[in-house]
């Protein structure tokens, strides 16, 4: 229960904690993530510390960190999520740098996989939201 003079939630924050939980559950044989009360004060943190950070490009970080190459993919969240903003880009090579496309456009913003974009639809359609130019 939260105290009467508390802020109230930050909007962005439960999107992101559902999208975290899905793809965690994909990637690792439908397990829930761990610890996932710790991932949501990490992701508080991040939230308050960038404000200003749109819902869409928060879940394509997420996104793109899962895309991503060389990375544990059974990582508790926690750990992680303070450095979701190294993903705003797209997704990261083995060396921790943009993966290289073909021909790319960072102006058009991150790049987004078949599944991610998948992934994406589903949670959109679950919180009744669209993004812009759908």
């Amino acid at each position: 229960m939260r105290k009467p003079d508390a802020k109230p939630p930050d909007p962005r924050h439960h999107p992101v904690m559902l999208q975290i939980d899905r793809l965690y559950k994909a990637h690792n044989g439908g397990l829930p993530a761990p610890s996932m009360q710790r991932a949501a004060r990490a992701l508080s943190a991040l939230l308050g510390a960038n404000p200003k950070w749109p819902l869409e490009m928060l879940l394509r970080c997420v996104n793109n960190r899962f895309d991503s190459e060389c990375i544990n993919l059974a990582l508790q969240p926690h750990s992680w999520i303070k450095f979701l903003p190294d993903y705003a880009r797209g997704p990261l090579d083995g060396w921790g740098k943009p993966k290289k496309q073909r021909a790319p456009d960072y102006a058009s913003g991150p790049q987004i996989t078949i599944e991610s974009e998948r992934i994406l639809s589903e949670l959109e359609a679950d919180l009744g939201i669209r993004r812009p130019g759908r």
